[in-house]
């Protein structure tokens, strides 16, 4: 890795901000970047998207500021090259920044896609990603998955889907998956409700036809109990799956703002 990749956030920002466009050479050998509980501006992004030509990897997670701060906040996030440099980066994640409002991604060479967001639905366009086979989503509703990503379904080989409180009723419209190979779910139980609504990830099994493994994890939160009638949709489900299949019964607490694993 690329010792410029390890810098602290707000080193990385100074110099950038610091250095005229002219000497800008110090960070075009940059291959990874990530940037993890920081203040992260627009402009510096997309500054190191079109001035960093090596960059692979853009991994953005839990930069969410104060409101006090609202304007040095990600706004609108256009993950795209210029016209006079072509974006080479191959994996994005931009995971659990809410105060995001729209992302925008034309990315030619991108082969992994991860967002998770638990905040207002924002606006998620992928506009040319052609050579993308691995997502991993999770934000409050699917509509991404159904509106956006089924342009480019027939690509996808790996699949990581992650739900909070019950699966989504627009999985039952879910796009033909030709090629998937891989499938997980990962589902967070809150509160008691009666039904997770298993049953609907039938839809992406039956839509996949060259499907090779499903895993389905569920993960308690702290206070949160699967009901009898939750355990029998986790039974027909994997009754319901032909193919080689895992279940991970977990524990899940959150902790502050964070969520803690206990698999």
């Amino acid at each position: 890795m690329d010792q410029l990749s390890v810098l602290p956030e707000e080193i990385l920002v100074c110099i950038i901000s610091c250095l005229p466009l002219k000497e800008a050479e110090l960070i075009k050998s940059l291959t990874c970047l990530c940037l993890k509980y920081v203040k992260v501006k627009v402009e510096m992004l997309e500054f190191v998207l079109s001035n960093c030509p090596l960059l692979e990897t853009l991994d953005v997670s839990y930069s969410e500021l104060d409101e006090s701060s609202y304007e040095e906040q990600i706004i609108d996030l256009k993950v795209c090259g210029s016209t006079s440099q072509r974006l080479n980066l191959k994996h994005l994640h931009i995971v659990l920044c809410d105060k995001i409002k729209s992302i925008e991604v034309s990315a030619p060479e991108l082969v992994s896609f991860g967002f998770r967001h638990h905040g207002p639905n924002i606006q998620l366009n992928l506009k040319h990603v052609p050579k993308l086979p691995y997502v991993t989503y999770g934000a409050s509703t699917s509509d991404f998955f159904f509106k956006n990503l089924a342009t480019y379904a027939s690509q996808l080989v790996n699949l990581s889907l992650k739900f909070t409180g019950s699966i989504d009723k627009m999985m039952l419209q879910c796009p033909q998956l030709p090629n998937l190979r891989h499938l997980t779910c990962d589902v967070v139980v809150v509160g008691s409700s009666s039904s997770l609504h298993l049953i609907r990830l039938i839809s992406l099994t039956n839509a996949s036809p060259r499907l090779q493994k499903f895993k389905l994890i569920l993960k308690e939160a702290k206070d949160a109990r699967i009901s009898e009638f939750g355990n029998n949709e986790i039974e027909w489900v994997l009754d319901e799956v032909k193919i080689d299949h895992k279940y991970f019964p977990c524990e899940y607490e959150r902790v502050g703002n964070s969520w803690i694993s206990w698999c």
